[in-house]
């Protein structure tokens, strides 16, 4: 397609590594997620339209307004799901009312202590701030609206760096729009810094807890016994294990998808991992920095009187 930007991944350095685009569509693993080929331009167009109906359904109480073919915007903008005394989930919508905390449901969210997360909104008049974070391998977006003033602002990134950077550009504008007091203001680029660098040492402390927790055991069996393709319970979604007698390792990945696929190494019995070098996983267009949790990256096959007929 033309005039479509590319996407890219931060390597470990902050260079970018081109990927390909994210295949979000029907028939595949991510087209439950939805979205659309869309522009800077044409949000604007979207959320010009989406705000003047937050502010007309909101004043008149009515569900509709002409024009428009967004309905209950009250329901939706409401408040679901507590975050914190000034933060709460709505349908799809995080709401805040400033000074608040607006990192919270992005990927930076994981990256600072609970009490380093910026404030952004300090020493100004509190209104409420509707925002939203997006993200797949090789783009990052943020929406932030603010009704009482018919402002919207929006970031597009297309790469996917190694901190949630349209989430901080987003709230650094949001600053500049609200003039919060320059002795008030946060400092975004500190701010991006400590985020990279808590990000690049989870990657080094999860590798660490991997090996302390590993106990010393060869394979259950020859590498080979583990090929095969592995099916859920309904028989429409297959993890295929093969085996690369060039590099005599095991690889596994979606059944039928032969250039998607990860080495798998080795960890105890019947249980591999998946987890490859930060930068190995970036040049292949994967999404990087996901769960920290260590049984999210094991592979464990389930033996059956001597036969492998499971995978966890």
């Amino acid at each position: 397609m033309d005039n479509v930007t590319q996407c890219y991944n931060a390597l470990e350095n902050a260079t970018p590594f081109m990927i390909h685009r994210p295949k979000c569509a029907f028939g595949r693993a991510v087209g439950p997620n939805g979205g659309m080929w869309s522009s800077a331009r044409n949000l604007l167009s979207l959320y010009r339209v989406f705000i003047h109906s937050i502010r007309h359904q909101c004043s008149t109480r009515l569900t509709t307004t002409p024009g428009s073919p967004f309905k209950h915007m009250d329901y939706l903008i409401s408040g679901r799901i507590p975050i914190d005394q000034h933060t709460s989930y709505a349908c799809g919508w995080c709401r805040a009312q400033l000074p608040s905390k607006l990192s919270q449901t992005s990927i930076n969210s994981n990256l600072f202590p609970p009490d380093g997360m910026p404030v952004v909104g300090k020493e100004i008049p509190s209104q409420l701030v509707l925002l939203h974070h997006g993200n797949l391998p090789g783009a990052m977006c943020m929406v932030i609206l603010l009704p009482a003033t018919d402002t919207f602002i929006t970031v597009l990134s297309n790469s996917q760096a190694i901190c949630d950077v349209a989430d901080l550009v987003g709230q650094l504008v949001l600053e500049e729009v609200l003039e919060v007091p320059r002795e008030h203001r946060v400092d975004f680029v500190q701010v991006a810094r400590d985020a990279v660098a808590n990000n690049l040492q989870r990657d080094r402390d999860l590798a660490k807890k991997l090996a302390d927790a590993r106990r010393v055991s060869r394979a259950a069996r020859h590498y080979s016994g583990y090929v095969g393709t592995y099916w859920n319970s309904l028989i429409d979604f297959g993890i295929e294990v093969t085996w690369d007698y060039q590099d005599e390792s095991l690889y596994w990945g979606p059944a039928g998808i032969a250039l998607e696929k990860i080495k798998l190494d080795h960890y105890e019995n019947d249980t591999f991992t998946w987890l490859r070098p930060r930068n190995e996983l970036s040049r292949s267009g994967r999404w990087v920095g996901g769960d920290e949790e260590q049984v999210f990256w094991k592979i464990e096959f389930i033996d059956n009187d001597g036969r492998i007929e499971q995978l966890c």
